[in-house]
């Protein structure tokens, strides 16, 4: 047994905020509302601030296993409470709020609030026992739905002050004895249809490599298929195929059903109704609105197609065309810009928790991105000697071959911290390094080859922000890209559906959780046979 010590030390006696670390649980009724509506409990009170919120994870349950599948995170709080006042709050959301009833230890609950770790103003680590409260949690260390999801949160190299190891270390520890119980799988959640809680669904596991000795996070579980349906007069390589014409193009998202499912639990459509190919005409809004709104509605009315398996992705920048489009029954919001043509849209993502939200790279506009493909130097401010950039947990020189994809994953961090400050959830994103956009052949090839060291980037900034990426998906379009057709001297992009073939069993092979492509049918057989060679599902 760890040793614990008998009395609080390092609390503060003044009323300065403490930093504190609260593991969530929830497997009865909603899972995904009950912990929502904690969260928000947490959030009025005036005394707490929630800083931010883990990835959700589905785990089996542990101790008394006959029992529904938890789904599990971690929040990280400030708060002005003391341990003991912060676990009588934790206490009454869950048995005066959310009705808890507990009938045996560690058995079925609507909510669950444990405090796993408590550090005062100064950042020091509080032990604590009482008879009520042990800090840290005493049985942390043996729970993968508690490592996993606090991992996200705290910078890497942060040690248990009882062990100390690195909490990192400790859940190697627990992936290394193989257990299946100890799997989990990430949740990105999808509005309900029908009744139905819809989830995509990702597991990554600890992979140690025989050949460099180090253990990585590699993807093992299905990859996404997101199969494209432009419903636009000039997109770059099927514009006017589908244009005004909704008949046509409920045909093509029937062949879409058909094929696609065949092979997947699920497909993913991306209506585009507006062209973002570099250099291209934009319309006004209320035309993508009328492009892309009727097409979503007559899906979702179709009552012979089983909606939990369509997943309805919109493929805009613009807020209000994501706002009305999730009204009408989207599920997700493809956004090429990462929020950077668009103010509002971090804004309207943070409105509806239960639709996930793609975080693409690109520079500039639709104008001069072409011209925005230089990356030459690590992209770090000038004087800039504070900011420091690790991958795989190691830090990175400079001049290292990695230049592009670590300045793509910089500013697609910058993007993900300011989604953060707008209240948009870390288990609503899926990141999209961005082919094709501010990138060229060249840079395209770098970022496929480079895609599992964008999946293990973390950061911790001049301002002693930490950022990483573990567990988020990551999606990948390289679907008829001119980089293919100048490779394979292919001018008609039409015709580059056989080499895209062999550039997306690359990117799964890569590390890559959804694929984007036009070909669905043949496509579609592509990633089944990646999954089966690289991820061995």
């Amino acid at each position: 047994d760890l040793p614990i010590y008998s009395d609080e030390i390092k609390t503060n006696t003044d009323d300065r905020w403490n930093k504190a670390y609260l593991a969530f649980g929830s497997n009865l009724g909603d899972r995904f509302q009950n912990i929502q509506l904690a969260i928000d409990l947490l959030k009025t009170n005036p005394q707490v601030t929630v800083n931010q919120v883990s990835s959700l994870f589905e785990s089996e349950p542990m101790y008394f296993t006959n029992q529904n599948l938890f789904m599990n995170g971690c929040i990280e709080i400030s708060t002005n409470l003391k341990p003991l006042e912060l676990l009588k709050l934790c206490k009454e959301i869950e048995y005066k709020e959310l009705k808890r009833v507990k009938q045996i230890d560690n058995g079925p609950r609507t909510i669950d609030l444990d405090i796993i770790m408590y550090l005062n103003a100064d950042n020091e680590q509080v032990l604590l026992n009482d008879s009520e409260l042990t800090i840290p949690h005493a049985r942390m260390l043996e729970r993968s739905f508690v490592l996993e999801p606090l991992c996200e949160l705290v910078p890497f190299d942060l040690i248990h002050p009882l062990t100390c190891e690195p909490l990192t270390s400790h859940l190697s520890q627990i992936y290394a004895k193989g257990n299946l119980e100890d799997q989990l799988w990430k949740l990105i959640p999808l509005p309900t249809i029908n009744g139905h809680n819809r989830f995509l669904k990702f597991k990554t596991v600890e992979k140690f490599d025989d050949f460099t000795g180090k253990t990585t996070m590699v993807s093992q579980s299905p990859s996404y298929m997101m199969c494209v349906l432009n419903t636009t007069p000039d997109s770059f390589s099927d514009g006017n195929e589908f244009y005004h014409n909704l008949d046509k193009q409920l045909d093509r998202v029937q062949h879409m059903y058909d094929e696609g499912l065949k092979l997947h639990d699920s497909i993913i459509i991306d209506i585009g109704g507006c062209s973002t190919r570099p250099n291209s005409e934009q319309i006004e809004q209320d035309i993508e609105l009328q492009r892309t709104v009727p097409l979503i509605k007559a899906i979702r009315s179709r009552k012979d197609w089983e909606q939990e398996k369509i997943i309805i992705s919109i493929d805009t920048y613009r807020s209000q065309v994501a706002l009305k489009t999730i009204e009408a029954g989207a599920d997700m919001i493809n956004d090429i810009s990462g929020g950077t043509f668009d103010a509002s849209m971090f804004d309207v993502v943070a409105q509806h928790p239960e639709v996930s939200y793609v975080l693409s790279h690109t520079r500039g506009d639709i104008s001069n991105m072409v011209h925005m493909a230089k990356y030459d130097d690590d992209g770090l401010e000038s004087g800039d000697t504070q900011t420091k950039e690790f991958m795989f947990y190691q830090r990175l020189p400079s001049k290292t071959g990695t230049n592009v994809i670590r300045s793509i994953a910089r500013e697609i961090s910058d993007r993900y911290s300011w989604a953060l400050l707008k209240n948009v959830r870390r288990w609503q994103l899926v990141l999209d390094p961005g082919l094709g956009f501010a990138k060229n052949g060249k840079n395209n090839l770098q970022v496929i080859r480079h895609l599992s060291l964008l999946k293990n980037y973390c950061k911790f900034t001049k301002d002693g922000e930490y950022v990483n990426f573990r567990n988020i998906p990551i999606l990948v379009g390289p679907s008829r890209k001119a980089f293919i057709g100048k490779i394979t001297d292919e001018p008609d992009a039409s015709k580059r559906d056989f080499a895209t073939g062999s550039v997306i069993t690359s990117c799964v092979g890569f590390g890559a959780d959804v694929i984007r492509i036009h070909d669905y049918a043949n496509c579609s057989k592509a990633i089944r046979m990646a999954d089966a060679i690289y991820k061995g599902v």
